[in-house]
């Protein structure tokens, strides 16, 4: 059949190249990661280190945003064990000259969302080095698909 050949943006090869060629001491100037995680902040350079819990974090950002960043990755992980870390790294765009308003909605919704789901609870401070570990491969993964979006648009 005839017909116009269609490209497949996500080639398996191309991905993984690309991924192999992310230096893990990345010093790519198109985003910041905000973090509280010691594993982030050793591994990489471009970061704001926050002293404080998760919340913090949140509230850095926010702070970041309000003065001319976007946000790159979700405040909150996907899943609501990781809400109970104490950890968090959130990865936002270099500054800009304007104001996102998509951003600031959506971390003041993670801030919100944060608030309600920890309610009483406490942190989980018994496994904090697994946190660090998982919060340290999701943002590497952000940084990932960040680098392979740009890449592709």
């Amino acid at each position: 059949m005839g017909g116009v050949k269609k490209e497949n943006l996500i080639d398996k090869k191309y991905t993984l190249s690309m991924y192999k060629n992310l230096d893990s001491k990345a010093k790519d100037k198109d985003y910041i990661i905000v973090s509280n995680n010691k594993k982030v902040l050793d591994k990489f350079d471009n970061t704001i280190s926050v002293d404080g819990e998760f919340i913090d974090v949140l509230n850095m950002t926010k702070k970041l945003i309000e003065s001319g960043h976007k946000i790159i990755s979700y405040p909150l992980a996907a899943s609501i064990r990781m809400i109970y870390s104490p950890v968090r790294s959130i990865l936002i765009s270099s500054k800009t000259d304007l104001i996102d308003d998509l951003s600031i909605e959506t971390i003041d919704k993670g801030i919100e969302k944060y608030k309600i789901t920890m309610g009483q609870r406490e942190v989980d401070m018994k496994n904090i080095s697994d946190y660090e570990l998982i919060d340290c491969d999701l943002i590497l993964s952000a940084i990932q698909e960040n680098v392979f979006i740009k890449n592709i648009i």
